[in-house]
């Protein structure tokens, strides 16, 4: 059960921090339309948001922005980029590749043990 008194206590900061993912996720929709032609701004439900080392489903919506090449989406504890990499695409250098970006916080899903592999 939700904890009522926390709710009274703390709404106007959850609506503010609520209404700021939805404020950056607009203002990144603006600067992705500098780039690409076709942006679409939408909502999600169903995702999930890591909290501590744990994933836990979002059942309020999160601001989505779709583009050709896959979708950014804004949380209350980050913006993340989701695309999909087929496997024939794949090369011996790929792991290099994804490591000169390891200042990122970088995960796969979907690709069975293909995370251990790619992502040291």
């Amino acid at each position: 059960m939700c904890d009522i008194g926390f709710l009274i206590r703390y709404w106007p900061k959850i609506h503010g921090s609520l209404d700021l993912t939805r404020d950056i996720a607009h203002e990144l929709a603006d600067k992705l339309h500098e780039v690409y032609d076709r942006v679409q701004f939408s909502t999600a439900r169903g995702n999930y948001i890591k909290i501590g080392s744990k994933w836990y489903l979002q059942k309020y919506p999160v601001p989505i922005i779709k583009i050709p090449i896959g979708e950014v989406d804004v949380n209350l504890n980050g913006v993340s980029f989701v695309t999909c990499i087929h496997l024939k695409s794949l090369t011996e250098d790929f792991p290099s590749e994804l490591i000169r970006f390891k200042e990122l916080n970088l995960e796969t899903y979907g690709g069975g043990d293909l995370h251990t592999f790619l992502i040291p």
